[in-house]
């Protein structure tokens, strides 16, 4: 507690001085108070005092958020003293907050500000030909060059077209075939064709989910298109039967060391039904349709070549029949099925489902 000591008047009476320390007396002094006075407010000089090392505050107080507060009263003024903004010098603390510091400046730029057009935030997504800016470090918009390419909210993928900033920040648009459509479908192509998008059909035998690719559609593996038909055609030395094409090598070396060409629109069976029939020949299918080769007891050295479509057979009979035959598949289903002790050789990367002789 602060000493006292009285002061004695001719007069008789007295009054009483508390000994303060000399910052005390100059707190008091701006605060406009009777400082030494019994009378003065203590709180004037005890309130929002800074705690003490043991968080102790003088009798009659409690430590709270390191300040000396009556208890259960609001927390003293002294703290307002913090200057919370820039500029300005902070209200008179607290006994023992003193001065508020005085505030910050404004950071450098403000709003806007830059010191390189990296700073600027780029324009709205409405704004598909303005380009940001930084002069005289504020950010600001202006018209992209005329004939750049527009914002990516300005783009429309697949469309074959490339949307283009002219004056005053219109649009226009130019052809750029590289931005290809996809319709999602493996059995058509994806193309621009003069700055328009195209989906011709997909090569014959083009692998689908499902098997083969024909004509635009996606056929089950093992499925070939039917046989448009027709006019049997001379090739077809067995005739015609149901769409099918039919090509007799039954006889003494018929068929031998030849070209068999099935016609097209025609599924096609090649008869080899004899141990000197078909000898060293190659049997070219049809593209779209299916295709049988009946190697019963010939076809020596014999090549099979599928369409790229329709489903292809070979078929061994016993002995040597397939002695040497290879068969080249396409893109559907290929098989073989062997009776002799020969078996055929299959190849076809893109065969749906190839399947050789055990």
């Amino acid at each position: 507690m602060p000493r006292l000591f009285n002061v004695i008047f001719v007069s008789g009476q007295s009054v009483t001085f508390r000994v303060l320390s000399t910052m005390t007396w100059l707190r008091g002094l701006l605060l406009g108070l009777c400082l030494g006075c019994e009378g003065a407010d203590e709180d004037a000089l005890l309130l929002g005092k800074t705690c003490d090392d043991q968080g102790l505050c003088a009798s009659g107080y409690e430590c709270r958020q390191g300040r000396c507060e009556r208890p259960g009263g609001a927390s003293s003024g002294g703290a307002a003293g913090m200057n919370p903004g820039g500029g300005g010098i902070g209200g008179v603390g607290g006994a023992e907050g003193g001065f508020g510091g005085v505030g910050g400046a404004a950071g450098s730029g403000g709003v806007g500000g830059c010191d390189s057009v990296t700073d600027c935030p780029p324009p709205s997504s409405g704004s598909a030909c303005e380009v940001a800016q930084c002069l005289s470090n504020q950010c600001s918009l202006a018209d992209a060059p005329v004939g750049s390419p527009a914002a990516s909210s300005a783009q429309v993928a697949g469309d074959c077209q490339v949307a283009i900033c002219q004056a005053g920040g219109n649009l226009s648009s130019a052809t750029q075939n590289a931005d290809l459509p996809d319709d999602g479908d493996v059995c058509t192509l994806d193309l621009c064709v003069a700055g328009s998008p195209s989906h011709p059909d997909a090569p014959a035998g083009t692998p689908c989910p499902a098997g083969t690719c024909n004509a635009g559609q996606c056929l089950a593996c093992g499925t070939s298109p039917p046989p448009t038909g027709g006019a049997c055609p001379a090739a077809c030395t067995g005739g015609c039967q149901n769409g099918t094409c039919n090509i007799d090598c039954t006889s003494n070396s018929s068929c031998d060391n030849t070209t068999l060409s099935c016609p097209e629109g025609f599924a096609c069976n090649v008869l080899c039904d004899h141990p000197s029939a078909c000898v060293g020949s190659t049997v070219l299918c049809p593209s779209e349709q299916a295709c049988t080769a009946q190697c019963l007891k010939g076809c020596s050295g014999l090549d099979l070549v599928c369409g790229a479509v329709g489903a292809c057979e070979i078929e061994c009979g016993n002995g040597s029949a397939c002695n040497n035959v290879s068969v080249s598949c396409g893109g559907n289903a290929c098989t073989a099925s062997c009776s002799g002790n020969t078996k055929p050789t299959l190849t076809g990367p893109n065969s749906c489902d190839l399947s050789a002789c055990p």
